[in-house]
C-alpha cells in the first residue's frame, strides 16, 4: 500500500504535494561560465514509503565553461525540500557565473525527460537556491562590472593583438590607449583596429583612424565608444567604435592592422578595458 493511498484514505493532510514515484527522479542541469572547475550538492530531504525521514546527499563535478545534465534516482516518497549549492570551491563567486536548474524528471535510464521544474536559480557557495518558498528565474543575459583586458605591449615592428578572455562570456571594448612610434623609413602609417573570430580567422569587424602618420614620430591612440575618428592634437589620435560591438565567442581578437608598418616601429599599449556580459545558457 502506498504512502500517498495511506494519507488519501485516512483523510490526512500530506506533509507535501510533491509525491515521488518509483519511475521519477531528480535531474540536475548546471551551466558554469567559470575558469575553474567547482562541485554542486544537492540535498533532498523525503518522507519515506516506511514512514522514516531522511535527507539524501548528491555531490557532483562541474567543468568549467559547460552545461552538464546529470541524474539522480531517488527513493519513492514525498520530496519536504530541496536545496542546491555550490561546494569545494575556495575562490570568488559572481552572481551570474552558475546557474542551475533542478527538475522532477522520467525516464532517467535513458533520455530524461523533465515534469515539473523545481529549482531555477543562480548559486554560488553563500547563495543556496531552495524548493518550496524558492522563486524561479529565467536563465538571462547580466552585465558585470568593466574590468581590464589583457592587452600588452607587442615586440618591435609586430602587430597589437589580444585574444578577449572567456567563453561563454563576451566583453566589449570600452578603451584601449596606446601609442606608435614609427622608425624613420619613409612612408605613412595608417592604423585600423580588427575584430576577428579566432587569430587570423573572419574579420568581424573594422574601424579605421583616418589619419596618417609620418615617420620618426610617436603618437598616442585612445580608443573608445565615441562619435568622432580622427586627429585631435599635433599627436594624439582617437578611434571611434560602435558602443554594442561585442564579442561573439570565444577566442574572439581584437588586433590593431597598420599600413605601412616598418620592422623598427613599435606599438606600446597604455591601458585597455572592456565590459563583461555573462550570458548563461538555457
Amino acid at each position: 500500500m502506498g504512502l500517498r493511498f495511506l494519507f488519501t484514505r485516512r483523510q490526512v493532510q500530506p506533509p507535501s504535494s510533491l509525491y515521488v514515484s518509483e519511475s521519477e527522479g531528480l535531474l540536475l542541469t548546471v551551466s558554469s561560465f567559470r575558469l575553474d572547475a567547482f562541485s554542486v550538492e544537492l540535498q533532498a530531504r523525503m518522507l519515506f514509503s516506511d514512514g522514516q525521514t531522511g535527507t539524501l546527499r548528491f555531490s557532483t563535478p562541474v567543468q568549467a565553461f559547460t552545461r552538464q545534465s546529470f541524474t539522480f534516482a531517488i527513493p519513492e516518497g514525498f520530496i519536504l525540500g530541496l536545496t542546491a549549492r555550490v561546494t569545494n570551491n575556495t575562490q570568488l563567486f559572481y552572481y551570474g557565473e552558475v546557474f542551475c536548474t533542478v527538475a522532477l524528471a522520467v525516464g532517467l535510464t535513458a533520455t530524461p525527460y523533465p515534469t515539473q521544474v523545481l529549482i531555477g536559480a543562480y548559486i554560488s557557495k553563500d547563495n543556496v537556491a531552495s524548493w518550496p518558498g524558492g522563486t524561479i528565474i529565467p536563465p538571462c543575459i547580466t552585465t558585470t562590472e568593466i574590468r581590464s583586458i589583457p592587452f600588452s605591449s607587442p615586440g618591435v615592428g609586430v602587430e597589437i593583438s589580444a585574444v578577449l578572455p572567456g567563453a561563454g562570456e563576451s566583453y566589449r571594448l570600452t578603451s584601449l590607449i596606446f601609442t606608435l612610434a614609427t622608425s624613420a623609413v619613409a612612408g605613412n602609417r595608417n592604423v585600423l583596429l580588427r575584430w576577428r573570430i579566432n587569430q587570423g580567422g573572419p574579420i568581424h569587424a573594422q574601424v579605421g583612424a583616418n589619419v596618417a602618420q609620418p615617420p620618426s614620430t610617436t603618437w598616442a591612440y585612445t580608443v573608445g565608444p565615441f562619435g568622432y575618428t580622427g586627429q585631435v592634437g599635433p599627436l594624439d589620435v582617437v578611434i571611434g567604435i560602435v558602443p554594442d560591438l561585442w564579442s561573439v565567442q570565444p577566442n574572439f581578437v581584437i588586433e590593431t592592422f597598420t599600413r605601412g608598418l616598418d620592422v623598427a616601429d613599435q606599438y606600446t599599449v597604455i591601458a585597455a578595458s572592456g565590459q563583461r556580459r555573462v550570458a548563461t545558457l538555457g
